[in-house]
């Protein structure tokens, strides 16, 4: 009898610890960066928008003191983010997020009139995405150039 109610109590526990393990996995990721201007100081009070590109959802956020934001508990999926401040040109980056990762997308505005924006997508420029093993996007938009 005591053989069968060990049995029990671990069977139950492993089912307990095996869910929890499962549950702790989760469903979201993050996104975060800084933001700089032209002169690579960094700008606060600047407004981060993702919007997930499937559903249209949004998450709005503003960069602190140190030009920093983060954006976290995002569905995993296809997202559009945009990087707004009055008198600066707004930037968007498109990014894909997956399953428990930080996708870092660091934005450089420019000087320039309200309405121009600059569109930035390494979705679309396969070339430039890194390894499927990496857990980690570092793209920084200020390494590229923009030929005409």
């Amino acid at each position: 009898m005591s053989k069968i109610l060990f049995r029990t109590v671990l069977i139950l526990t492993l089912v307990h610890t095996l869910g929890a393990l499962a549950l702790a996995q989760g469903t979201t990721g993050s996104i975060l960066g800084v933001v700089y201007d032209q002169s690579q100081a960094v700008l606060p009070g600047v407004t981060i928008t993702a919007t997930h590109q499937g559903t249209g959802q949004q998450r709005q956020g503003l960069t602190d003191d140190q030009g920093r934001y983060v954006l976290a508990q995002l569905r995993v999926g296809a997202y559009s983010v945009q990087a707004e401040l009055p008198g600066f040109q707004t930037t968007i980056s498109e990014v894909s997020l997956t399953l428990q990762s930080d996708a870092v997308i660091n934005f450089t505005l420019t000087v320039g009139a309200a309405g121009t924006e600059i569109v930035w997508s390494p979705v679309t420029h396969p070339w430039l995405r890194p390894p499927a093993a990496a857990s980690r996007a570092w793209w920084t938009l200020s390494k590229f150039r923009i030929f005409p």
